[in-house]
């Protein structure tokens, strides 16, 4: 009787950690969706500002300063403000110049010039760069199937931004520009995975880094002066207001997402980027339909859940919904 009553319990604990790690799994893949949606969006935003009067210092400062003050703003409501750390200093600064300023800075300089096609093409190579970058640091993590996860994303991308017609006739030194914003998250992706403060507040996490890129950039950005924000429209103000809130929600996403994986892991919302990207173009400059973006997206989806298990390398005690 007792031997029944063991093997009933062994096969409910195996059933609920099975259910456990299903949660986790799908938790992760709606985060990385999360985080690339909002961030395919804000470029598309940031390429608008730049292109109608906005300086790229204002289109990254502004947005970062709005992002910064609702963040604090979510800290102090829930009484967590003690959360911020000055032991967590230095991955505030790098963490937030690899994953947030330098990317999105080289971005609105290269979107000035760059199609918004071939920019999304060269975001494809943010999971390469990561699975490059992390051969010497994670090699545990860099199993048969994750990189065939990588590879099917890659495949994904390929299908919707490679056609007949695909020409570069941007400026090439800001399509070298252009290619450093994958190269900036790669390595933001293995920093923030490296060196993820064990057992620390998301959401504290985030304000830190936001508010340390903000003392960085905004007395360079006043330094260079010819601020247009009080001569732009009230439309492209809200544009820049309307950033910020999606910054906020992407970066706390982010530092979230960085808990329940590793930076290889990461690295595939640079392939939802880019799908989302064409996706905007489909749905709002009527760029043409095709059949190859349903497939994309299969194979997308596919790569999403071959990649995004669950790395021995993140401690279950440093997982906090």
């Amino acid at each position: 009787m007792s031997n029944n009553s063991l093997l009933s319990r062994n096969a409910s604990e195996e059933t609920e950690t099975e259910f456990e790690s299903l949660s986790l799994k799908s938790t992760r893949i709606l985060y990385i969706l999360g985080v690339g949606i909002s961030v395919a969006v804000n470029f598309a935003l940031a390429k608008y500002s730049v292109m109608n009067g906005f300086s790229p210092l204002e289109v990254l400062v502004l947005p970062l300063l709005g992002s910064a003050i609702i963040l604090l703003a979510l800290l102090a409501l829930k009484g967590e403000l003690k959360a911020l750390k000055v032991q967590h200093l230095r991955y505030y600064i790098f963490a937030g110049l690899l994953g947030v300023s330098l990317p999105n800075l080289a971005s609105n300089f290269a979107l000035q010039e760059v199609a918004a096609s071939t920019f999304s093409v060269l975001i494809t190579l943010s999971p390469l760069f990561t699975l490059l970058l992390s051969i010497p640091f994670q090699k545990a993590g860099l199993t048969f199937k994750r990189v065939m996860g990588i590879g099917m994303g890659f495949v994904a991308v390929l299908l919707v931004t490679i056609s007949p017609d695909f020409k570069l006739k941007d400026d090439g030194g800001m399509l070298l520009l252009a290619t450093s914003v994958p190269l900036f998250l790669a390595m933001g992706n293995i920093y923030r995975s490296k060196s993820y403060p064990v057992g620390a507040n998301p959401i504290a996490l985030a304000t830190g880094g936001l508010c340390i890129q903000v003392l960085i950039w905004l007395p360079i950005s006043l330094m260079v002066g010819g601020s247009s924000i009080y001569d732009a429209p009230q439309s492209s103000r809200l544009i820049l207001m309307l950033m910020a809130i999606i910054s906020a929600f992407s970066y706390l996403l982010t530092f979230r997402l960085q808990q329940l994986t590793d930076g290889l892991g990461f690295s595939q919302v640079g392939n939802v980027v880019t799908v989302t990207g064409v996706g905007i173009g489909i749905f709002f400059f009527a760029e043409a339909f095709h059949y190859r973006l349903i497939v994309a997206l299969a194979l997308l989806f596919i790569g999403l859940a071959m990649t995004n298990q669950q790395s021995k390398q993140v401690s279950k005690s440093n997982i906090t919904l």
